[in-house]
């Protein structure tokens, strides 16, 4: 398997790197903890922390993994500005990723031995394993996941010319009757499309999420302005909950857009929604209402949002509530 052959593929040949090795992760250690990723993610394209013991260690492990798109020369060296990337990769993965242990440097190919030397250098002065992750890795990761080798390197591979003539194929037979102002989506469709967990049915999921994470968001660039130290105590420990919930919730996501309803099924059984209470975010409220912060509004929007049951509506929706239950 040659990972040079992603440059064939539609699209930017790093974005396609990046989208095979967030694939294998998902897939084969999903189960193990919740993966997470941040817009402009500094030092690593994502993140696991680990939940339950597995391969990736015991409980409280944090691995991390970077993409780079080296192309490297005739004698498989690399140069120094990609040196310098990776190094600073490294230096921004400890630095913004809390608790990291293991940076995962994902390559297209296999550099040098003295390069190998060197990037597993890179973690034990900093505290954390530094691995590399090249063609023959990729190989044995994808082992067991036919579909994952199939999409991006076998016959299930499609540019898009082929695409639109095996689509105007398809359509050919029903074409005459088709009338765009009646084929539209209805309340129908969308209920069908929750109960079978197609990718489309959780967009809802991911705009509510997305709410809450700004509401989050809001309330950590706040601290700064927050000098009475029990309301600070009081954000933090709201904001840890919340970022809780908003992984828990944006895994179920992942997993439904990545179509894997079994996953789904099991986070969404496992969620917990958060433990501030609405009594205490209405206090917590009251407390930043009196000293006349600004930050009040957004955490008055997230005490709304958890007064009308946000967990049970987000979830039951797609008839997965399992052990959440309103009020918890």
């Amino acid at each position: 398997m040659e990972l040079t052959d992603l440059a064939r593929l539609p699209g930017a040949a790093d974005k396609n790197f990046e989208a095979l090795t967030r694939a294998i992760v998902s897939r084969r250690y999903g189960k193990l903890g919740t993966l997470r990723e941040r817009r402009n993610q500094p030092g690593v394209e994502f993140y696991l922390h680990v939940e339950h013991p597995g391969v990736l260690g015991a409980p409280g492990r944090v691995w991390g993994w970077s993409c780079k798109w080296f192309i490297l020369g005739k004698d498989n060296e690399l140069t120094s500005a990609q040196r310098s990337q990776i190094e600073d990769s490294v230096a921004k993965a400890i630095k913004y990723v809390a608790g990291l242990t293991d940076f995962v440097l994902c390559l297209p190919q296999r550099p040098a031995k003295k390069d190998e030397e060197w990037i597993h250098g890179l973690g034990p002065a900093n505290g954390i394993s530094t691995k590399l992750w090249a063609a023959e890795n990729f190989d044995a990761e994808l082992s067991g996941y036919d579909e994952l080798r199939s999409t991006f390197f076998g016959e299930l591979v499609l540019s898009p010319d082929t695409l639109a003539r095996a689509h105007e194929r398809s359509v050919a037979p029903v074409k005459a009757r088709w009338v765009p102002p009646l084929h539209t989506s209805n309340h129908v469709e969308r209920r069908i499309d929750r109960a079978l967990l197609r990718s489309a049915s959780f967009d809802w999921l991911a705009e509510h999420t997305a709410l809450i994470a700004d509401r989050s968001g809001a309330l950590q660039n706040a601290l700064v302005d927050i000098d009475d130290e029990t309301t600070r105590t009081a954000t933090e420990e709201i904001i840890a909950d919340l970022e809780r919930f908003v992984g828990e919730l944006q895994a179920i996501t992942d997993a439904g857009r990545g179509l894997r309803p079994i996953e789904v099924c099991e986070r969404a059984a496992d969620l917990q929604p958060p433990a501030t209470s609405p009594r205490k975010l209405r206090a917590f409220v009251l407390k930043l209402r009196k000293q006349r912060l600004p930050v009040a509004l957004a955490a008055t929007g997230l005490a709304s949002i958890f007064r009308d049951g946000l967990p049970v509506h987000l979830v039951g929706r797609f008839g997965l509530l399992g052990g959440v239950r309103a009020g918890q």
